[in-house]
């Protein structure tokens, strides 16, 4: 099976993208040829296992659509199927090479509540999508099939759970925006801090702005956090190297995301596989938590919840936290490991090749 994939970034180090890189290599030893486009690269790797085209050579967006098109037409004759990662502009992009040479198109594509509808019209062209959960991917049709997040279990489960945690530690990892509610866990920090007499609980933020609204949003909440007085107790690490974040999740004595995106998020999963108690606003999580649900959830926008639930799991012995952690694990090696979803992938690959096989012979 020769392969053409579309994503945004190859680079082992990148903050938001460098989990893709392990996804590169883990597909590209299970197809005889994976040659990659994508509009970054850098920090490569010696002796890869797949071609990397770059987009990022070129100065405009002119000279690198043009690029893309010599791309397409060069690479997509000499492959089975394209596959396109996370933007939803690729596989409208390639759809025109993909029809001409007569070859299948997937997109892997996670999205919030809103469907865009760049989202719906790449759905509209492909021939399959792949997604991690129902929630990540809301137009409900036949083509898409659902392979979990490909959490790369290994490297968050390096240390011991009850390494280096001190117990007063909460940590969030993810883009610095509204969506992601900070204001509520500050401010959880603060009941916290003076209804729960926790004087040495702290909350570690990782994580950068993408926009200049977000640097705004960003400058608010450290504003917050100051006019509350508990500037010394939030600490905003800003972005990490990929390759450094699973140190945070390991020094973390737990989790919150306060997200409202609604969908499966995957810093809530990494912080999982590396053994911390979580405690989320996301339904999407609801459905996964069992009967530890009413522990590990809070209400939206309610950070007086949200303080008493860090609390409550805080003051647990450790033998009842390690019951959670073990649950919480096995969540993501059932369901959203890098090693259950690579062969869910392979399949739908051989899924609609053998279909575009078939579409051939009744030609």
């Amino acid at each position: 099976m020769r392969v053409l994939m579309l994503t945004p970034t190859i680079d082992p180090l990148d903050p938001v993208h460098g989990f893709a890189y392990t996804w590169v290599k883990r597909i590209a030893g299970q197809v005889d040829r994976l040659s990659v486009i994508t509009l970054v690269q850098r920090n490569p790797e010696p002796d890869r296992e797949f071609e990397v085209y770059s987009l990022g050579m070129k100065r405009n967006r002119l000279s690198k659509w043009l690029y893309l098109n010599q791309l397409l037409i060069k690479l997509v004759p000499q492959v089975d199927l394209i596959f396109t990662h996370m933007y939803p502009a690729f596989p409208v992009l390639a759809w025109p090479f993909s029809r001409f040479f007569a070859k299948p198109l997937v997109m892997w594509r996670c999205h919030n509540g809103h469907i865009s509808l760049m989202t719906r019209l790449g759905h509209a062209l492909v021939n399959r999508v792949v997604t991690a959960s129902a929630e990540s991917f809301r137009i409900r049709s036949g083509k898409v099939r659902i392979i979990g997040h490909g959490i790369d279990i290994g490297r968050f489960s390096m240390l011991s759970a009850s390494a280096a945690k001190s117990g007063a530690t909460i940590l969030s990892v993810g883009r610095i925006s509204p969506v992601k509610d900070y204001a509520s866990m500050i401010e959880a920090v603060f009941i916290m801090v003076n209804d729960y007499g926790m004087k040495d609980v702290r909350l570690v933020i990782v994580g950068g702005p993408a926009s200049a609204s977000e640097e705004r949003y960003l400058d608010s909440i450290k504003k917050l956090a100051k006019d509350r007085g508990i500037g010394e107790k939030v600490e905003f690490v800003g972005p990490v190297l990929y390759n450094k974040v699973s140190e945070f999740y390991q020094r973390a004595d737990l989790f919150v995301s306060a997200s409202q995106t609604g969908s499966i998020d995957k810093a809530i999963l990494e912080a999982m596989a590396s053994g911390n108690l979580i405690v989320t606003c996301n339904e999407a999580f609801f459905p996964l938590l069992g009967n530890y649900r009413s522990r590990l959830t809070f209400q939206k926008s309610d950070p007086r919840d949200l303080a008493k639930k860090v609390a409550d799991l805080c003051s647990l012995s450790e033998r009842e936290k390690d019951g959670i952690r073990f649950f919480l694990k096995g969540i993501v090696a059932a369901e959203h490991s890098l090693d259950t979803w690579l062969p869910k992938l392979i399949a739908v690959f051989q899924e609609v090749l053998m279909k575009q096989g078939q579409a051939n012979t009744k030609r």
